[in-house]
C-alpha cells in the first residue's frame, strides 16, 4: 500500500469514528436495556435449573444445569403442598380486591361529588393514615379480631384487608372522579338517573384504568402479606395462604432444595400472569392518575 493509500484510509477511519461515537450516543438505551434483561432473567433460569435438581446434584453443582432432570418428580410434590393454599390466596385476593374497589370507589365519589361539613377535613384526616405504618396498628387489629371471634377464619383476612386497603383507593379514585365534567352526571340527572346510577354507569367506566392500578396494587399486598396470616389463621392449614404454606413448606422440606424451588415457582406464575395481561392497564393507569393528580 502507497503512502497516500495509506493516508487515505487513516482519514476515512478518522471520519467514522466520530460516527461511531455518535451512534452509540443517540442508542445507549438499547444495550443498557439488553444489560438490565439478561441481569433480569439470570434469577429466573437459575430457578429453574435448581427446581430440576435433587439434592445431591445440587449440591455438587448448585448453580448449572445437571441431568437428569427431576422437574416431573418435584413439580408435583410442590403441587400437592401449595395448591390448597393458592387457591386460598386467589380467593382472599380476590374478595379483598373487589370489596376494596367497591367501598373505595363509592366513598370516593361521595368526596369528589358531594358538598358537606367538613368534608375537607375528613379527607385530610383520611389521607393522614397513608403516614402511620401497618405494624402500629397490628395490636389493634388483633385485639379487634379476636374479639369478634374471627380467629382462625378466612374473615379475619378479608375484612382487615378491605378496611387496609380504603385508603389508597380513595385517594386515588377521588383525585379522578374530582377531574370529570359535571356535564355528564347533570345530563343523566335530568335524564332521570339516580345518584348511584350516575356512579355506576358513569364515574365507574369512566375510572377503569385508575381502578384497575387501585386492583393490582391490591392484589400485590394482600398475595405476598406474611405476618398478618400466620398472626390469625394459627396452625389451620386448610386457610394457609401461599406465603405461609410456603413458610411451613420449608420447614418440611428443608433437604429437598428443588422441590422447594419449585414450590416458590408455581407460587409466582398468577402474579406473572396477572402484570402479563394487565400491564398496559396499569401503565395506562399509573399515566392517567399522574396526569389528574
Amino acid at each position: 500500500m502507497s503512502t497516500a493509500q495509506a493516508a487515505g484510509s487513516a482519514l476515512v477511519e478518522g471520519r467514522r469514528w466520530p460516527r461511531i461515537v455518535r451512534y452509540w450516543v443517540r442508542h445507549w438505551p438499547i444495550p443498557v436495556i439488553l444489560v438490565l434483561i439478561v441481569l433480569m432473567m439470570v434469577p429466573m433460569l437459575l430457578a429453574l435449573f435448581i427446581a430440576a435438581k435433587s439434592r445431591a446434584q445440587f449440591d455438587f453443582n448448585p448453580w448449572g444445569l445437571t441431568f437428569p432432570l427431576y422437574y416431573h418428580q418435584t413439580f408435583p410434590a410442590a403441587w400437592r403442598v401449595v395448591s390448597q393454599s393458592i387457591l386460598n390466596s386467589v380467593m382472599v385476593s380476590a374478595v379483598s380486591c373487589i370489596g376494596v374497589l367497591f367501598f373505595g370507589s363509592l366513598s370516593a365519589y361521595v368526596f369528589a361529588r358531594f358538598d358537606f361539613l367538613g368534608k375537607d377535613t375528613v379527607f385530610v384526616i383520611i389521607l393522614s393514615l397513608l403516614m402511620i405504618p401497618a405494624i402500629l396498628t397490628l395490636v389493634p387489629r388483633f385485639v379487634v379480631v379476636h374479639k369478634l371471634g374471627l380467629f382462625q377464619t378466612m374473615w379475619a383476612l378479608l375484612l382487615p384487608y378491605i378496611a387496609a386497603g380504603q385508603v389508597m383507593a380513595v385517594f386515588l379514585m377521588r383525585t379522578f372522579f374530582v377531574s370529570i365534567p359535571s356535564e355528564y352526571f347533570e345530563s343523566a340527572r335530568i335524564d332521570g338517573a339516580s345518584e348511584f346510577r350516575c356512579f355506576w354507569n358513569i364515574a365507574l367506566p369512566l375510572s377503569k384504568h385508575i381502578a384497575g392500578v387501585v386492583a393490582i396494587l391490591q392484589v400485590l399486598g394482600t398475595w405476598n402479606d406474611i405476618f398478618w396470616p400466620y398472626l390469625t389463621i394459627g396452625t389451620k392449614k386448610e386457610l394457609f395462604t401461599i406465603p405461609v404454606a410456603l413458610l411451613i413448606f420449608n420447614d418440611q422440606l428443608g433437604q429437598q432444595i428443588g422441590t422447594q424451588m419449585a414450590g416458590y415457582i408455581i407460587a409466582s406464575l398468577p402474579l406473572v400472569l396477572l402484570f402479563a395481561f394487565t400491564s398496559r392497564l396499569f401503565v395506562e393507569g399509573l399515566t392517567a392518575g399522574g396526569l389528574k393528580l
